[in-house]
């Protein structure tokens, strides 16, 4: 397997050379079911689960990202196609967009019922190695209820090493 991610406590998904995209899940009694989900023409090499609304982001080997609903198995039409290999994926806080990483570049998409919309790309500092992208969640301040104000998450922060030395680069 070349791609997995974890949904929940109980279940991993699983993505395979031969474009199959599978799901771990363990049972109440603690045994483990191996089950296919999804079959692509190209080898999974990426995967992002959303928390809340359980969708998955697929990148083959193509550099083609797809979204899937994992709540009723359909895969959207709108594929969205990106020059080089996908090295980090993210959901924003809301789940309305997700962001791609590639080499030198970050990709933006809206998330759709019909699939991946693309909405830009700008360029990116070179992350140290291992690094993810993270969503700054700024919280309300004056009410300290905890409200993210950052829902579309607009501000992303990588560990760079642009400057010659590591630090938080906000894109």
């Amino acid at each position: 397997h070349k791609a997995l991610a974890f949904a929940r406590d109980e279940q991993v998904y699983l993505g395979a050379e031969n474009g199959m995209l599978q799901s771990l899940d363990a049972d109440r009694t603690g045994s483990w079911h191996l089950r296919n989900v999804w079959q692509g023409d190209a080898a999974v090499r990426g995967i992002a689960v959303s928390q809340e609304r359980q969708l998955l982001v697929l990148v083959d080997a193509q550099n083609r990202a797809r979204l899937l609903d994992s709540t009723d198995g359909r895969i959207g039409a709108a594929i969205l196609e990106l020059p080089d290999a996908v090295v980090d994926i993210a959901f924003s806080p809301s789940e309305s967009r997700v962001i791609f990483r590639t080499a030198r570049w970050i990709h933006r998409a809206l998330v759709s019922p019909g699939g991946l919309i693309r909405v830009d790309a700008l360029r990116a500092p070179t992350a140290l190695g291992g690094s993810k992208m993270v969503f700054d969640l700024q919280y309300d301040e004056p009410a300290n209820d905890g409200h993210i104000s950052d829902q579309s998450g607009d501000r992303v922060l990588i560990l760079s090493r642009d400057s010659g030395f590591a630090e938080l680069a906000e894109l």
